[in-house]
């Protein structure tokens, strides 16, 4: 919870002040279950997984297996192409973009699909959002459409940031890329 609550605040801050209302949270481990409760999302494989996963192959289209999709949103340290994060970064950003697309599918099936995933995902998650939060924004999932992902531009630079007295990765937002995602976001 703490973690979220940092978070909250860093990402107010990071979009200038926008208040946050609300946060939920799930670790990797739940990337399975996300993809399973579709069958299976399908990405177009960024990166190369060679003896990462020799089934991932860079540029082919494929519904990801649980085990795959874990791997896929997941690896990054023995990846050749992401020393700075950001590579697994638009593989997740894919991931997510590929099971918004199945699951809106799969509630023109199941209406009930949302609150499913939400009650089977629930234990393993960290939220300080109410269930009617969570089913106004479930249906405006539903009956929105979606305007896509939007993206913050800025640069990458190695620096000391923790105590840990290791280099890491940091980014620095471009003002006006953030400012112009705001205005595109919100209307302003």
């Amino acid at each position: 919870e703490q973690s979220c609550r940092n978070t909250v605040k860093t990402v107010s801050k990071y979009l200038g002040g926008l208040p946050i209302k609300g946060y939920y949270c799930l670790g990797m481990d739940s990337i399975k279950e996300i993809n399973h409760s579709v069958d299976g999302v399908t990405v177009t494989v960024h990166g190369d997984f060679t003896g990462i996963d020799d089934s991932l192959v860079e540029g082919q289209t494929i519904r990801l297996s649980d085990d795959q999709a874990f791997t896929y949103v997941h690896e990054r340290m023995n990846m050749p192409d992401d020393n700075t994060n950001s590579a697994r970064m638009q593989r997740q950003q894919d991931f997510m973009d590929g099971f918004m697309k199945a699951s809106k599918e799969e509630l023109k099936e199941n209406p009930s699909f949302a609150n499913d995933l939400y009650d089977d995902l629930m234990e393993d998650s960290v939220t300080n959002m109410t269930g009617h939060d969570v089913s106004y924004l479930i249906n405006t999932f539903a009956t929105k459409k979606s305007n896509g992902s939007l993206h913050i531009d800025g640069s990458y630079h190695e620096g000391k940031v923790l105590d840990d007295k290791e280099k890491h990765g940091i980014f620095e937002a471009d003002e006006a890329s953030v400012f112009n995602t705001l205005s595109t976001m919100l209307g302003l």
